[in-house]
C-alpha cells in the first residue's frame, strides 16, 4: 500500500526491522521529525536505569500542584488529568506519560531529571538527534528513533525486567 499524505500531514517515514535477523526496510526513514512527543520513551528508559540503582525512586510521591498543566495545549484528548492535591507516583506519572500520552505527567517527570540526563541516554544508546540552528527544539530520523526499541527488546542497555516493563 502506498504512503501517501492527508490534509495537515506533511511527512510520513516508516521504518521496520526484524529484530532476530537484523533485515530492515524503510520508507523517508532519514526524514527529521520534531522529538516532541517522542521523548516520552527516552524518559521512560531514564527512569528505568535509574531505578536499577535505586528502585525505590519508582514509588517516589508527587503532589500535582497544577503549575505545570499542558492539557490545553495538547493536541490528543487525555482520559484522565491528572487532580490538583492528589498524589502521584513516579510509576504512575511514567504510565500515564506513555499509556495516554499525558503531556503534563512528561513535563512533571522531566522536570525532576537532572539536567541534560536524557540527551546523555541518547549519547550511550547511540541514538542521534540534532537541533540544527535556528531550531527551537531536537530532530530524530524514524531509523535512529527505532534504536529504543531494539535496546529496550534485547534488553541490551536495561535489566530484562525494566526492558519487559517498558515494552
Amino acid at each position: 500500500e502506498m504512503l501517501e499524505l492527508k490534509p495537515g500531514i506533511d511527512r510520513i517515514a516508516v521504518f521496520t526491522r526484524d529484530l532476530t535477523t537484523r533485515r530492515f526496510a524503510g520508507v523517508n526513514d532519514d526524514r527529521v521529525f520534531y522529538l516532541a512527543s517522542l521523548l516520552k520513551v527516552p524518559i521512560l528508559v531514564a527512569y528505568y536505569k535509574y531505578a536499577e540503582v535505586e528502585p525505590e525512586i519508582l514509588k517516589d510521591q508527587i503532589v500535582y500542584d497544577g503549575s505545570i498543566n499542558e492539557y490545553s495545549l495538547q493536541g490528543t484528548t487525555i482520559p484522565d488529568h491528572l487532580q490538583i492535591g492528589k498524589t502521584y507516583t513516579i510509576e504512575d506519572l511514567l504510565y500515564r506519560s506513555i499509556a495516554n500520552s499525558d503531556n503534563t505527567a512528561a513535563q512533571i517527570l522531566i522536570s525532576r531529571l537532572p539536567n541534560e540526563f536524557v540527551e546523555k541516554i541518547f549519547s550511550t544508546l547511540g541514538i542521534q538527534f540534532t537541533k540544527p540552528q535556528g531550531e527551537k527544539e531536537d530532530l530524530i530520523t524514524a531509523r535512529s528513533y527505532s534504536g529504543l526499541f531494539r535496546i529496550l527488546y534485547n534488553s541490551s542497555y536495561l535489566s530484562r525486567e525494566y526492558s519487559n516493563k517498558a515494552l
